[in-house]
C-alpha cells in the first residue's frame, strides 16, 4: 500500500504543481513568486519556509520532473538479459516512444519550455538531465567494452560526449517538430540529422553505422503524422 503524502509533502508538490503550470503557462521569467503564492493561496512566509527564492523553486521542480521522466533509463540499464549495444538502443528507442504516446501533451510542453520566457528552465532541465543521464551511459558503455563490442577510449569522458549530443539533437530537432509547415521538408531535416547523430555515436564507439538506432523510423513517422494522441 503507498504511504499517505505527509502534509509537508503533500503542500510541498502542491506549490511545484502549480509552479509548473504558470511557467508553462506565462514562462519562467515572467513569473513571480507572488503569483505562485496568490495562485496555491498561501502566505508568503509559507512559501519561503519550502523555498529560499524562486530559483531554489525551479532548482526543485527540475530534480522532481527529471527523474521521474528518467525512471526508465535505469531500467533498461539494470537489466540482465540485454548487451550493451542492445541497451544502448533501447534507451533511445524509449524515450522516442514515450514522445509518441503523449504527442500532443509532449509538444504543447516543447512549445512553452522553448520559448525565450522559458530559457532559464530549459537550461536548468538540460544540466540535471546531463548530470542524472551521463552515468547510465557511462555504465553501459563500460559494459560494451568488457564485452568487447565497443571499441573506444574514456569511458566517462565518451558518456559526456555522446549525453551532450543527445541532448543537443533535441535542440536542433525541436523546431521542425513544433513547425506544422512544410511537412515533407521537415521530415527529411529530422531524418537527416538522426542519421547524422547515429553515425557519429557508431564511430565513436567503433561499431558498425547501421547498429545505432535512436528512433523507430515507424515511431517517427506516427510522431510526425497529423493523428492525435490515444487517450487512455
Amino acid at each position: 500500500m503507498a504511504r499517505e503524502p505527509k502534509p509537508y509533502d503533500a503542500r510541498l508538490n502542491q506549490i511545484l504543481d502549480t509552479a509548473l503550470v504558470l511557467f508553462m503557462q506565462n514562462g519562467y521569467e515572467d513569473t513571480s513568486i507572488q503569483t505562485i503564492i496568490d495562485t496555491v493561496e498561501i502566505a508568503k512566509g509559507t512559501f519561503y519556509h519550502y523555498f529560499k527564492s524562486k530559483e531554489a523553486l525551479l532548482e526543485k521542480l527540475i530534480d522532481r520532473e527529471s527523474e521521474a521522466v528518467l525512471a526508465p533509463v535505469y531500467a533498461i540499464v539494470s537489466r540482465q538479459d540485454l548487451n550493451a549495444l542492445e541497451k544502448l538502443n533501447q534507451l533511445f528507442l524509449a524515450a522516442g516512444l514515450k514522445k509518441v504516446e503523449k504527442k500532443e501533451t509532449m509538444l504543447l510542453m516543447a512549445r512553452a519550455i522553448y520559448s525565450d520566457s522559458n530559457l532559464r528552465f530549459r537550461e536548468k532541465w538540460k544540466q540535471k538531465s546531463i548530470a542524472l543521464i551521463q552515468p547510465a551511459y557511462e555504465t553501459i558503455i563500460a559494459q560494451g567494452l568488457a564485452e568487447q563490442c565497443f571499441d573506444t577510449l574514456m569511458p566517462h569522458a565518451v558518456a559526456e560526449l555522446i549525453c551532450s549530443l543527445h541532448l543537443n539533437l533535441s535542440d536542433a530537432l525541436m523546431p521542425y517538430f513544433l513547425n506544422d509547415e512544410n511537412r515533407a521538408e521537415n521530415r527529411a531535416i529530422i531524418q537527416e540529422k538522426l542519421q547524422a547523430f547515429e553515425y557519429a555515436v557508431a564511430r565513436i564507439l567503433g561499431v558498425a553505422v547501421d547498429s545505432i538506432q535512436i528512433f523507430d523510423r515507424r515511431i517517427l513517422e506516427l510522431f510526425l503524422s497529423e493523428e492525435k494522441e490515444t487517450q487512455p
